[in-house]
């Protein structure tokens, strides 16, 4: 793993930890630099992505800091939230429910993406889809050492790099602890 890969991996760990917590300021890419004895542009790439997976925020004239909003997708977190005044059901799915009454097949609309709830199996908004990211996964992904991990197998066993991302990033940040073996 590259130097860059792993300062992200090291800032992504302490702020799902809390040991960065929501709000608070971190040092700038050239003091962080200094201290881990790296290039700037390392720290930089490294904030910058950082950003761009909503970890932090970036404020004019103030530096670089923890995300507020980005525990908000934890579980629990939508309850306070306010739904009244909009309408449930999406314009579509009224209109798909009288298409089956009557018997015909199923279409979508030229303009499907414009409605609020825009789910139609096969279709996705291409603007939401982390293309660089995956482009990275992919790239990281098919290194020679990583294809002679990965196409080695391991049996039945599970894989517990991917069973530690999943409980440590994904579980967390939706306010769910687990055990390894409870995956």
């Amino acid at each position: 793993m590259n130097l860059q890969n792993q300062i992200r991996q090291k800032l992504v760990d302490g702020i799902i930890n809390g040991a960065f917590p929501p709000g608070m300021k971190l040092p700038s890419s050239r003091k962080l630099s200094e201290q881990l004895k790296v290039a700037r542009n390392t720290v930089v790439a490294a904030y910058q992505q950082l950003a761009a997976d909503g970890y932090l925020v970036s404020k004019q004239r103030s530096g670089i800091f923890v995300n507020e909003k980005m525990l908000e997708s934890r579980v629990g977190a939508a309850a306070n939230r306010s739904v009244a005044g909009r309408e449930l059901a999406a314009p579509w799915l009224r209109q798909e429910s009288s298409e089956r009454q009557r018997g015909e097949g199923f279409y979508h609309l030229p303009n499907w993406s414009r409605y609020p709830y825009p789910f139609i199996d096969g279709k996705f908004d291409s603007t939401l889809f982390p293309l660089a990211e995956w482009r990275e996964a992919s790239r990281l992904s098919l290194s020679v050492a990583d294809v002679v991990d990965w196409s080695t197998g391991s049996g039945d066993a599970d894989d517990p790099m991917l069973l530690d991302e999943i409980r440590t990033k994904i579980l967390t940040r939706r306010g769910i602890q687990a055990r390894t073996d409870q995956i």
